[in-house]
């Protein structure tokens, strides 16, 4: 990262001459040592991909982008976190690179299209904060279960700090240098804050600019500061501002470690071989100890057909025990015997459910059977009647008190009408009563046979009753 006043040759540093390869800044050459570092390895195969940012007036645009700066509001790409606390551009172009020359040729392309002004001091100053950001990735080829390290590279062009005194800016780029002054000294705050200890909270927030350092200044990196200044004394002021800044980096304490990537399809093949050779291991140890040879793959339809006709026999006891040569049988066995608990809990609930639904409808059919018989009995009265005439109810119970002594009632039922004596509907006792007896333990009368009694009434249809509820 480059930091200094406006014209102290921050990106000459960083970028170099565009007119001679010769004199390439810092980003070409760390890109073609990188190039030459990682086709030197051996065992690893890598992919790299860079892109480029600019932040202008707190907007941030895509110098890699398709259609270049056009179309570009400033408002498309947006900072996002991970939940690691790594940090991200939202949108922003990622350009994979195969050699050296394409990657300068991206960050050519990029340079050319920075926002570039003329003031008092610089003729070429930068009005804007640009980022060449690295990506690598590299996985061994040897072992393909080792996780895959993921590294990032920020090579920042900070904006030089502007007094408008010096600079003679106005209108628009007097406005450019109060966003650019704002930032620069958010970022001097933030270092500020990293330096003291028991510091909580960090304002990396405050600005685009420091929030898109969050990782780079005070986080799983390692940052290397180059402090550009003026030789001149008329910018001893910005100098010494400069190397009070620089002083405040020394004491960031960054705690860089390595960023490791699991790919899911990896650890699936990494455990698929692991379980193969633990099946292996385990047929060779049942050889040796003279144990038949087992399956390890699911059973098959036969399988567990042959397995629940065995625990049938078994819960039925026509079998004394279930032979069974591995744990794997013996937990498949277990669910059988599950589903067959299931099935059987099921049929009885069922039959529970079915009974109970019959059992409610059962008193509707007594009730019907009950007066269909009353009415046969009520027809059966009129027959008889009308060949022997019965006696009222009042002669039959002075009959009955003058045949007994002392006019105590008889305490054995008497037959009235023979053809009458024994009466019964069904099974169920819906219409359970001997007509023509009478029962004095009740208290009450024979109903006789009364010729006047032609019907039976329809209240008495299921109830059983001793007093005639019909006019007599």
């Amino acid at each position: 990262m480059a930091y200094g006043q406006t014209g102290a040759g921050k990106t000459y540093t960083m970028c170099g001459s565009l007119r001679s390869f010769d004199l390439r800044g810092i980003i070409p050459r760390s890109i073609s040592s990188l190039f030459s570092l990682l086709e030197e390895q051996t065992g690893i195969e890598f992919s790299l991909c860079v892109s480029y940012c600019e932040i202008y007036s707190e907007l941030i645009f895509d110098l890699l982008a398709e259609g270049g700066l056009e179309g570009q509001t400033g408002t498309e790409l947006q900072i996002q976190e991970d939940s690691r606390g790594g940090l991200s551009v939202r949108g922003l172009s990622q350009r994979p690179c195969g050699s050296v020359s394409e990657a300068l040729n991206y960050f050519y392309l990029g340079s050319s299209l920075r926002s570039v002004s003329s003031h008092g001091i610089n003729s070429q100053s930068s009005r804007s904060h640009c980022i060449f950001t690295v990506y690598i990735q590299c996985k061994s080829t040897v072992n393909t279960a080792e996780a895959t390290k993921i590294s990032k590279l920020h090579f920042v062009d900070l904006a030089g700090c502007e007094r408008p005194k010096k600079t003679q800016t106005e209108g628009v780029l007097l406005k450019e240098s109060a966003f650019i002054n704002k930032s620069l000294s958010f970022l001097e705050m933030v270092v500020v804050a990293l330096g003291e200890k028991g510091r909580e909270h960090i304002p990396y927030r405050s600005t685009r600019l420091t929030h898109l350092l969050k990782d780079t200044i005070g986080g799983n990196s390692n940052t290397c500061l180059i402090a550009n200044i003026w030789p001149e004394k008329e910018h001893l002021e910005e100098t010494l501002s400069t190397l009070r800044f620089s002083l405040r980096m020394m004491r960031v304490a960054n705690k860089a470690v390595v960023n490791l990537a699991v790919d899911p399809l990896d650890v699936v093949k990494r455990l698929e071989k692991e379980v193969a050779r633990l099946k292996q291991e385990l047929q060779i140890s049942n050889a040796l100890l003279g144990k038949p040879p087992q399956s390890f793959e699911a059973p098959s339809p036969e399988e567990i057909e042959e397995m629940r006709k065995e625990a049938t026999l078994f819960l039925n006891g026509e079998q004394e025990a279930i032979p069974f040569s591995s744990l794997r049988k013996m937990e498949e066995l277990l669910h059988v015997i599950r589903s067959i608990f299931q099935e059987t809990t099921a049929a009885i609930r069922r039959e529970a459910s079915y009974s109970g639904s019959v059992a409610a409808s059962v008193p509707h059919s007594e009730n019907s059977v009950g007066h269909q018989g009353a009415l046969e009995l009520a027809g059966n009265s009129k027959a008889v009647g009308a060949t022997a005439p019965a006696k009222s109810v009042k002669e039959q119970s002075k009959a009955s008190q003058q045949g007994s002594p002392q006019g105590a009632p008889s305490l054995a039922p008497k037959p009235v009408q023979s053809e009458l004596q024994s009466t019964k509907l069904n099974s169920a006792g819906a219409f359970h009563s001997e007509v023509g007896y009478e029962d004095p333990s009740v208290g009450g009368h024979s109903l006789g046979i009364d010729p006047d009694q032609s019907e039976i009434c329809h209240t008495q249809k299921a109830k059983e009753t001793r007093q005639p509820t019909c006019s007599e």
